[in-house]
């Protein structure tokens, strides 16, 4: 029984940590598709950032992003970072898009050790 009482901790200790690292796997995981969602969306309507612009392509943009963020457990930059269209406004043309976000931490004594959040970017 001793040697259950001394165990115990240690194997929960890494049970926590181990769902600790798969939600922020995950999360990542979902963050390059959010991203990979949003640079789509921006190529597909790129005259939406040009010089006079669509607000509501643009809002679109930040609903979509929202909303998968949203779905993660996710706290996004607000506002969003715009997409980066390096080939100009044409239909199909090149496009970036960089997010990050911070991830909570729900094991207690995880948290103490590396901070309550981890920052992830895609």
């Amino acid at each position: 029984m001793v040697e259950l009482a001394l165990v115990l901790p240690m194997l929960l200790l890494l049970t926590l940590t181990a769902i600790d690292f798969g939600r922020v796997f995950l999360g990542w995981v979902n963050l390059q598709q959010m991203t990979r969602i949003a640079a789509n969306h921006a190529a597909e309507n790129a005259s939406a950032w040009g010089a006079p612009g669509d607000p509501a392509e643009r809002a679109e943009y930040q609903a979509k992003v929202r909303n998968d963020a949203r779905l993660i457990n996710c706290e996004l930059p607000d506002p969003l970072p715009d997409p980066v269209l390096s080939g100009g406004t044409q239909l199909g043309a090149p496009v970036s898009v960089s997010l990050s976000c911070e991830f909570s931490i729900i094991t207690p004594v995880i948290s103490n050790v590396i901070g309550g959040t981890i920052l992830v970017s895609a």
